[in-house]
């Protein structure tokens, strides 16, 4: 996962979406091990991107960081963020979605380990109520019940990243 994933999805990047993105593996279940979804060079690399169009001080010491000072890449971020003063739960909305975006599995998956893959995601956002997790409703483990799976999914996914540019404009 990139920055530009988000441009290219047409989903407005603020500060707060890369610290969530940036923080990624402590805000997860169960995650705390895994990478986080954007890299602290990818964010200085954003941030260089705005020196020629801002004075801000902390995008300037972002900037210049190196990409192991990455405490240091996390308190800017946190900064940066509290100065634009935004939705949050927006924001985590943003994340949510591309994660799962990319991560859901596929229908040439087996289908046991595609449903396991789509709970195992869920998991990870302590199954939320407004979730399309709804495979313990499978009685029947199948692929076609699978594909259904993934359609709901994909039909989830569409809502949600079509809810989330109207917001964002």
């Amino acid at each position: 996962m990139k920055i530009e994933d988000f441009t290219n999805m047409n989903i407005k990047i603020t500060w707060t979406l890369i610290l969530i993105c940036f923080n990624s593996n402590r805000l997860l279940r169960n995650s705390e091990y895994e990478r986080t979804f954007i890299s602290a060079n990818e964010v200085i690399n954003y941030a260089v991107g705005f020196l020629e169009y801002t004075e801000n001080d902390d995008i300037v010491s972002l900037a210049i960081l190196r990409s192991g000072e990455k405490e240091d890449v996390l308190n800017i971020l946190k900064k940066l963020s509290e100065s634009e003063n935004g939705d949050y739960s927006l924001e985590f909305r943003k994340f949510r979605s591309m994660y799962i975006y990319e991560n859901l599995p596929s229908r040439n998956d087996d289908f046991m380990h595609g449903i396991l893959k789509i709970s195992e995601l869920w998991d990870k956002f302590g199954f939320p109520e407004d979730s399309p997790n709804i495979y313990f409703e499978f009685k029947n483990y199948s692929q076609e019940n699978f594909n259904k799976l993934l359609d709901i999914h994909n039909s989830w996914l569409k809502s949600e990243f079509e809810f989330i540019r109207n917001e964002s404009q």
